[in-house]
């Protein structure tokens, strides 16, 4: 499902196991163009006006990160 600034749902699960460490039982994970992008997605107007939907009923945590890249054979 593709949400606006290019934000795409990869993983929406209300049901996830945890195997090792902590974690809630929901899992959300998207993909935007960039970090650039997904940090400007959560600094916007539109997300900060409903941001207290999310934190006044669930806890959790919000991670922005790079894409994988798979490093060089040989590399240190």
């Amino acid at each position: 499902m593709m949400l606006s600034r290019g934000c795409e749902f990869l993983v929406a699960d209300d049901d996830s196991e945890v195997l090792e460490g902590v974690s809630g039982h929901v899992t959300i994970v998207c993909r935007f163009p960039s970090k650039e992008a997904a940090k400007a997605w959560y600094e916007s107007d539109e997300y900060q006006h409903v941001k207290h939907l999310r934190t006044d009923n669930s806890e959790g945590f919000l991670i922005v990160c790079d894409q994988f890249k798979m490093p060089h054979a040989g590399a240190h």
